[in-house]
């Protein structure tokens, strides 16, 4: 049966008002208050189909005093809201039909439904044809919905379920907003405190070598073993690994051995069940899940328990584990980056380190030099450094005086580029000028002051520890035979020339 010309000019103005609605609310209302021009209406209402649960939920009804209100959850299967969804078309209702059905649907009384009136139920699709929920209405006996309705209310059905589809992808596109906007946040976040890129200006071959290094295992899935002093930026390489690699659009996920109690690290790494121990009051997450598809970076690998690193090679060699109280063996694909500042083949020998685990990590070795090693750096560092905190603190200082700088230039940097970065944040904060003189930076060599572990390893940090020994037994006496000079058999000018060039000075 054809529409007559009252019920085209409807369905246009139906279909402008779907056009400009984007909340389910909104589009519900609108079309209610076109339907009650046509139609008696007593009551009309809207359910949105739960797939996973076969129910009708998160509805709407508008009741005669045009107030929304909930929808009470409706199963479908075996009643007429099943047949009409089968049928694929508008269902109508007698009184009967009515009591059985769409009363539940309005969760109303008796005496609010006409006993002569008539309804109608209208399946709403979307565009692939799934079921996205439900219309129902019905009118008082004064204008009853007849089989002559049905061509118009089936076309009514099809532009609501089409502006539902809209709705819903309105709605999940908002979602999807928001999930990015925060995901931009955390990343803006982790570049501005710990991915700076100017951290990665460098003049020295060194670096330059392990840059190239850093490019080569970017382009690969392998294990990398970062080795170095402390300071070094270890972790600055290992997110330009991340970031250069293949996942480096999600996050990196870090986590600093040392720094985890005993007793949680298992629980940290992999996660635990609720009840697992005393205080695991619900499932915790590990990090080893967090990074699944991406990165993690195990920073300080040298100070994980001898027991955990049996667990951890499992994971490497498998890539499964399971939760701490947890039975279900999980699967995770993660890329790892692994740090250290001690010598882990000297721990292998001493029994604190598993050589196994140790082969398994370092299966792409990079080696960070110490500040001392590439001097040409400093110059570049200190000035990015020195524009960092004066914009941050915005104090006025702009350069650091030649005097100053060849002062940082021969210093030992035993603490690295985290050191010199602390010399120039102090100077910053202290400066009332412009220019940072040499008064600012009191290079020292503190007494006692520990020689990094892994700068043993080098000759220029060799040098530093022997002469810094003999320097303390000889009271900082440079010459004579009980001086620091003939203890080393140099020189006085020797060693003097060797004290300058490392920054050691008595503090």
């Amino acid at each position: 049966m054809a529409l007559t010309e009252n019920e085209y000019r409807r369905l246009l103005s139906i279909t402008n008002l779907l056009i400009a609605q984007a909340e389910p609310s909104g589009l519900f209302t609108s079309i209610a208050r076109e339907l009650h021009s046509l139609y008696p209406i007593v009551n009309l209402g809207i359910a949105f189909y739960n797939r996973d649960t076969d129910h009708l939920e998160r509805g709407l009804r508008l009741a005669a005093d045009e107030t929304l209100q909930q929808v009470e959850p409706i199963p479908v299967k075996g009643s007429l809201i099943e047949r009409a969804a089968s049928a694929r078309c508008a269902v109508l209702l007698s009184p009967e039909q009515i009591q059985e059905s769409v009363r539940r649907f309005f969760s109303l009384g008796d005496d609010q439904t006409p006993a002569q009136s008539s309804g109608v139920i209208l399946p709403l699709f979307n565009r692939a044809g799934r079921l996205l929920g439900i219309a129902a209405a019905d009118c008082d006996a004064s204008r009853p919905f007849t089989e002559n309705d049905l061509p118009f209310l089936n076309q009514l059905a099809v532009l609501v379920g089409l502006a539902l589809e809209n709705t819903n992808l309105h709605h999940e596109n908002a979602l999807m907003r928001a999930r990015l906007e925060q995901e931009e946040q955390y990343l803006k976040s982790e570049i501005d405190t710990a991915f700076d890129v100017g951290s990665l200006l460098f003049a020295s071959k060194a670096i330059g070598d392990v840059m190239r290094l850093i490019e080569k295992a970017a382009a690969t899935d392998a294990t990398v073993l970062l080795t170095g002093e402390t300071g070094t930026g270890k972790e600055l390489f290992a997110r330009t690994i991340h970031a250069r690699s293949a996942s480096g659009s999600r996050p990196l996920v870090k986590v600093n051995c040392g720094a985890i109690p005993a007793g949680l690290v298992e629980s940290t790494l992999f996660g635990h069940e609720k009840g697992a121990f005393t205080g695991a009051v619900s499932r915790h997450t590990g990090v080893f899940e967090i990074a699944d598809g991406g990165t993690l970076f195990l920073d300080e690998i040298g100070e994980l328990p001898l027991e955990m690193q049996v667990k951890l090679l499992r994971v490497l060699q498998e890539g499964e584990f399971t939760r701490v109280g947890g039975r279900d063996m999980l699967r995770v694909n993660v890329r790892i980056i692994a740090a250290t500042n001690r010598v882990l083949e000297q721990m292998i020998e001493k029994g604190t380190f598993r050589s196994d685990l140790y082969y398994r990590l370092a299966v792409f070795p990079i080696a960070i030099p110490p500040l001392r090693e590439r001097r040409e750096d400093i110059p570049l560092l200190a000035t990015y450094f020195l524009q960092k905190y004066a914009k941050q603190f915005r104090r006025p200082a702009k350069r650091i005086s030649s005097e100053a700088m060849g002062h940082l230039r021969t210093y030992a940097f035993l603490g690295n580029v985290r050191e010199l970065e602390n010399l120039i944040e102090r100077a910053v904060v202290l400066s009332d000028g412009v220019t940072l003189g040499v008064e600012l930076f009191p290079l020292t060599v503190p007494r006692h002051h520990p020689i990094p572990e892994a700068g043993r390893t080098s000759s220029t940090g060799s040098d530093t520890s022997s002469i810094f020994r003999a320097l303390e037994s000889s009271n900082w006496i440079i010459e004579g035979p009980r001086g620091a000079a003939a203890k080393l058999k140099l020189k006085p000018s020797t060693l003097r020339s060797r004290m300058l060039k490392l920054g050691i000075r008595r503090s």
